[in-house]
């Protein structure tokens, strides 16, 4: 295994400390100074670790033993790194990496009690260990620290101001100490002397003890400002590295600077590297400046000179780029104990940003060669930090694209991560591809739904065209089980994916039943809206609409889907259910009428002018046959219009009015009785006998002429019929009902004249017609001579049998009879249902009623 020269070092540090004897103590002692004073700063500290976990520090304090061999030496040690400007830093990197770890020292109450004890500090090394232990990134630590320096402190400075001079000093005291250590001291207690445990009048008290002892001519430059503040240029406060001369953001920044100023050249070798890093910049480098560093290099890696219009001294080498592998291990060697896992928070910077796959592929690659150099497996990375919410959405998002457009660099997949799941699909989604598998990621997609909301909603839309067009079931799994609000974005892609499962897809069943029924996000609104928006960018296909009927009776959602609020889908998908018998349309029409009210009406006008054309004049031949609507759905709507149009405008009722004539026309065109249909002005179009008569006989027989008083008779009826007579004449009678009704006969046989032989309005009157109606069959065919006079005698007789009596009576009286032929969806009576009406007709005290029920007798 090959090492650099720095690695070894610290390798035999650890040897030299482990092999520790007394007959060899001399020689190691010796030979650890030699390597500190060789490599500096990060073998002192080695040493400093190396030491402190060798100390047994269960040791009693109530037995008075000469200290260990390992303790000496870190006693000795411990005052040699006291007078080092790397003192604070020294003692938390190793009090912070074995305070846990150390089975003989745990974190609590006694902490520096034992740790003082064993390591025999003194007053004044006690109260620096406690102020280098506040900055532990510890909490606990860092507490007892603050504690145990109110306790110490004060003490201390005590007793230095109970002395009168030199004469009267104290070993351990402040006075022998040496003016670094006395300045760390004075530092904490005149910048904030309650916080250490100072009153005023002590304090006031200490710093005239200072300016007695150390008078204007001797005091050492270091602590001028500290003990004359009124007399120097710069006050203490002033001093302090958040002042505006050594500000943060300056700080932090440097590196990056100097990168920049030197170009590519700056990691042409890493013997180069870690001596400007040395020699600009020094040891103390925090994660922000690495981090900052690192967005440069990314935003940089071609084309530097050319943009800083650099000199060309760095650039004849041939380096068009950064090494990134050069500046990472230079960072190790000058910096061993950087956080590489606080560089990646600290990337959340407004100067980040990755502009293409090599900016990505050079981030990556620094970031997992740092973690691999702190002991990060090379398969782990701490991506939860990607995840969290950036200040800098910009720099964010553009780092999420890259690795969704790049996952042979970088995939979600890889690590750890909060997966949907999806074993309850039908058809598994695939496995292989690496860009598919980072959409089953719940942390990913929750993330990409909160920067659309920043202002990046069409770049987010983008990225999620790649699931919705290759793995839409998985993407939907995601987007129902993410938590969070339903964003615009979300609530779009749920109304994009919906009609693929609509569609022929394996998994449609399960993915719509899930999306139905799950508990954890209300979304059936979403899906109605999807549904009828697909079915109305499908041109009213009624091959949609089936497939959304048959959806909505598997998720038992046909009464939720007929409440939407999209009049046009609704009262398509009605029309079709009652069709298929899952609901009764007259009735669901004249509730949503009661409902709604005028809205609702237009919208059914609209529908049946969309339908059927030819109701306003237009020619349906430019529709699919598939569209029409059938005659008994047309008839159903109409009446329900002309029942609800008194209740509407004047320009309403005159559409219903010339819709429903029309309808008339058109049925009779198409050879269909125009049913219960009838004009608010106009009585139905006169009947026809002779084309009637046409079709039914292929015989030349000539057309009986009526008259004009049966020739104005209207029609009604069904195409049900009462009686059939033999020899393929068809049916006899149009509609089955009251024997006013059945004068009225669609047959183009003409009235034989009916002898009456009972009461007006009974049966018994109706025989002899029936009979000799009965003998037609017998007959070759109607005589026109003879049955004209029959047919002028028979008007006199209808008159005689019919009793006059409103039209509206007589339509009622027919509807009651018209129902028990009916079917459903239309109102159906039974026989005895009807008779038993009647009956309660025939006693009734209303005129009306009784009426009725003469009519229908």
């Amino acid at each position: 295994m090959n090492l650099d020269s720095l690695s070894f070092t610290l390798s035999q540090i650890s040897y030299l400390v482990a092999s520790l004897t007394k007959k060899n103590h001399k020689q190691v002692v010796e030979e650890l100074l030699r390597l500190v004073t060789l490599h500096g700063l990060e073998a002192d500290r080695h040493l400093l670790q190396c030491l402190f976990s060798s100390v047994d520090f269960s040791e009693s304090s109530n037995k008075i033993v000469a200290p260990g061999l390992h303790n000496q030496v870190l006693l000795e040690h411990c005052a040699t790194v006291i007078n080092k400007p790397s003192l604070l830093s020294a003692i938390c990197c190793t009090v912070n990496k074995f305070a846990n770890n150390q089975k003989s020292l745990k974190v609590g109450p006694l902490f520096f009690q034992q740790l003082c004890k064993c390591l025999r500090l003194s007053a004044v090394q006690e109260v620096v260990f406690a102020l280098a232990l506040r900055h532990s990134e510890n909490r606990e630590v860092a507490s007892l620290a603050q504690a145990q320096l109110k306790l110490s402190l004060p003490a201390l400075v005590q007793s230095y101001v109970d002395t009168e001079g030199s004469s009267r000093q104290h070993e351990g005291g402040l006075h022998d100490t040496t003016p670094e250590v006395l300045h760390l001291i004075l530092s904490a207690v005149l910048k904030s002397p309650k916080e250490v445990g100072l009153t005023n009048e002590i304090h006031t008290v200490f710093l005239n003890s200072l300016q007695r002892d150390f008078s204007r001519d001797l005091v050492p430059v270091v602590l001028a400002p500290l003990v004359y503040p009124d007399q120097c240029e710069l006050a203490p406060p002033e001093m302090s590295s958040e002042g505006p001369g050594l500000s943060g953001g300056m700080l932090d920044s440097s590196l990056a600077d100097l990168v920049s100023e030197m170009g590519y050249g700056f990691t042409l070798t890493l013997e180069d590297c870690r001596n400007n890093l040395l020699k600009f910049i020094g040891r103390d480098i925090n994660p922000t400046a690495v981090a900052r560093t690192l967005a440069f290099l990314c935003r940089t890696h071609s084309g530097l000179e050319e943009s800083l219009n650099l000199p060309g001294s760095f650039s004849k080498d041939g380096r068009n780029t950064w090494n990134v592998e050069v500046f990472v291990q230079a960072l190790k060697e000058v910096c061993p104990t950087l956080q590489w896992s606080s560089v990646i928070l600290e990337l959340d910077h407004s100067e980040f940003v990755i502009k293409d796959r090599q900016g990505l592929i050079m981030l990556l690659s620094a970031l997992r060669l740092g973690l691999k150099n702190v002991g990060f497996h090379p398969e782990t990375f701490p991506v939860d930090h990607l995840y969290r919410r950036w200040t800098n959405v910009e720099g964010q998002f553009s780092l999420m694209q890259q690795i969704l457009k790049n996952s042979d660099v970088f995939c979600f997949a890889d690590y750890p991560f909060l997966s949907v799941p999806v074993d309850i699909l039908k058809t598994p989604p695939e496995q292989d591809s690496k860009e598919l598998s980072n959409w089953r990621n719940l942390n990913l997609v929750e993330l990409l739904l909160t920067i659309s909301e920043c202002g990046y909603y069409a770049q987010v839309q983008e990225l999620f065209k790649v699931p919705l067009q290759n793995c839409p079931d998985v993407l939907i799994l995601t987007l129902m089980q993410i938590n969070g609000p339903v964003t615009m974005l979300r609530q779009e892609l749920f109304t994009n994916l919906i009609p693929i499962f609509l569609g022929n897809h394996p998994n449609s069943a399960i993915i719509l039943h899930h999306a139905w029924h799950t508990q954890t996000l209300n979304i059936k609104h979403i899906v109605m809206h999807a549904m009828a928006d697909w079915y109305a960018r499908g041109e009213y296909d009624q091959t949609r609409l089936s497939r959304i009927l048959d959806v909505a009776q598997d998720l038992k959602a046909l009464s939720m889907l007929l409440n939407a609020q999209s009049y046009p889908f609704i009262i398509d998908l009605a029309c079709l259910a009652s069709r298929r018998e899952y609901l009764k349309l007259e009735k669901w029409i004249t509730d949503k009428i009661r409902e709604h009210g005028e809205p609702f009406v237009t919208a059914c006008i609209k529908f049946l002018q969309r339908r059927c054309p030819q109701l306003i004049g237009k020619s349906d031949d430019a529709l699919p046959k598939a569209v029409l609507l059938p005659k008994e759905t047309l008839t159903t709507i109409l009446l329900c219009l002309q029942q609800a149009s008194c209740n509407m405008n004047s320009e309403i009722q005159e559409t219903i009015c010339a819709m429903s004539t029309n309808c008339t026309i058109l049925l009779k065109t198409h050879q269909q009785p125009s049913s219960i249909l009838r004009s608010h002005r106009t009585l139905d179009g006169p009947f026809n006998p002779s084309s009637m008569a046409q079709q039914l006989y292929n015989s030349n027989v000539d057309p009986i002429s009526i008259t004009s008083t049966l020739a104005n008779m209207t029609i009604g009826g069904s195409n049900n019929s009462a009686f059939n007579l033999q020899g393929g004449l068809g049916p006899l009678v149009s509609s089955p009902g009251s024997p006013s009704r059945l004068l009225q006969s669609n047959s183009p046989f003409p009235m034989i004249p009916i002898q009456h032989q009972g009461p007006v309005g009974t049966t018994g009157s109706l025989l002899p017609a029936i009979n000799t109606i009965g003998n037609l069959s017998r007959i070759g065919g109607p005589n026109p001579i003879v049955e004209k006079a029959r047919l002028q005698d028979s008007n006199s007789i209808l008159t005689e049998i019919a009793p006059n009596v409103t039209k509206d009576i007589e339509d009622e009286a027919n509807s009651y009879f018209q129902r028990i032929y009916n079917h459903p969806p239309h109102p159906t009576l039974s026989i005895d249902e009807v008779l038993d009406m009647l009956k309660k007709f025939q006693e009734s005290a209303s005129k009306r009623e009784r009426e009725i029920s003469i009519k229908d007798h």
